[in-house]
């Protein structure tokens, strides 16, 4: 009951804004008018009469201008959404200019012979009712089309507006669904890649199958956790690949090693959810796996004035210059990444990847530094 209240009051404190706004609208226009006329009086005609003296007709002038403004707007705004043909539209105004003139003039006259009888209004100098009609009748037709002009201006631009707000309403939601769509890919990709080297421990070391499922479970609470945000926190992200990564240290024992130096003020930045584990994944795949010895996967991140800067590199076999490019278009991981940092960033977003025979491979992506604001 009292929001109620709140809503019919802050309504009426409206309207009565409104209406003030009318009026003083409507005085200062009337006070320019008899001002002209007053001008006009002394030029043309030699006769001195003050503004003051034109003062009431011009306020009962323009407030007959008040009074018809709502059917203007109404008809205007029936026109511009109805009305397609610019010639049609021009009939109707020519039409409708015509008889809202003759009204606003029935109206006025009206008005101004009650103010006569009632001594309220008096005809300036030797001006005459019927001489001032002719000369507001065809102000009449001025007015009209300059509010005419004015409203379906104002419409138009409203439903350009209103168009283009819908089209990029239209554009995000895609982008939106393609980005959620791309995301989604990662899923089972990974998912079959873990449950495979899983599979391959069942009968060879049950005790490693076990704990690798115990990691699994862990990692897939994660994910589901993240699965309807398009960014997360770099903290949450490392959390994700931290678990996958410990699947892993299972798998090659005590072949692989991870490091990880994160800048402090990197852990709440926003970065795309799902983009560290398949790099670390194609980091040990293509990298340690292939190695006899001991491996190591570096995961780094910094900031740079307004660009984060992340990188995961592995000290594995590498590959020529030449296959790189051929590397990233037949895997998912590395494609999938570059596409999604091109819809939810643009221009502004930038992958490289450096690989050298036994030098290793590093994959470097830069975004916008922006800050989770649920941390």
């Amino acid at each position: 009951m009292k929001n109620k209240n709140t809503i019919v009051k802050k309504w009426w404190q409206q309207l009565w804004f409104r209406i003030i706004l009318i009026f003083l609208g409507i005085g200062l226009v009337a006070l320019l008018a008899s001002m002209q006329m007053s001008g006009q009086a002394c030029l043309f005609e030699k006769r001195e009469i003050r503004y003051p003296h034109f003062l009431p007709i011009n306020l009962l002038y323009f407030l007959c201008w008040g009074i018809l403004f709502p059917v203007i707007q109404k008809l205007c705004h029936f026109i511009s959404k109805r009305v397609n043909k610019w010639f049609l539209m021009v009939l109707l105004h020519i039409g409708l200019g015509i008889l809202i003139s003759l009204l606003h003039l029935l109206i006025f006259s009206v008005l101004i012979h009650v103010g006569i009888v009632i001594n309220l209004v008096t005809l300036p100098g030797r001006y005459d009712l019927y001489t001032l009609a002719y000369r507001w009748m065809n102000s009449n037709i001025y007015i009209y089309i300059a509010i005419a002009g004015f409203l379906h201006f104002f419409y138009f631009y409203r439903q350009h507006r209103e168009k283009a707000l819908k089209t990029s309403q239209l554009e995000t939601q895609m982008v939106q669904i393609q980005l959620q769509s791309l995301k989604s890919q990662l899923h089972p990709h990974f998912l079959f890649n873990a449950l495979n080297t899983i599979s391959a421990y069942v009968k060879k070391n049950p005790d490693i199958a076990i704990k690798m499922t115990a990691r699994l479970s862990d990692l897939l609470r994660l994910t589901m956790d993240t699965k309807t945000h398009l960014e997360i926190s770099l903290e949450e992200e490392l959390k994700i690949v931290s678990n996958y990564l410990e699947i892993e240290k299972l798998r090659f024992a005590d072949r692989l090693q991870v490091k990880t130096d994160i800048a402090p003020d990197t852990g709440d930045a926003l970065v795309p959810a799902m983009l560290l584990q398949p790099l670390a994944e194609n980091a040990v795949r293509h990298g340690i796996s292939k190695k006899i010895d001991k491996g190591c996967i570096t995961i780094l991140s910094q900031r740079r004035n307004e660009k984060l800067e992340l990188m995961v590199q592995d000290d594995g076999p590498g590959m020529k210059e030449n296959a790189v490019e051929e590397s990233m278009s037949r895997g998912i991981g590395l494609k999938n990444i570059r596409e999604r940092l091109k819809r939810l960033y643009g221009d502004k977003s930038l992958m490289t990847i450096d690989s050298r025979e036994n030098q290793g491979f590093m994959v470097k992506v830069t975004i916008p530094f922006r800050k989770s604001e649920t941390i």
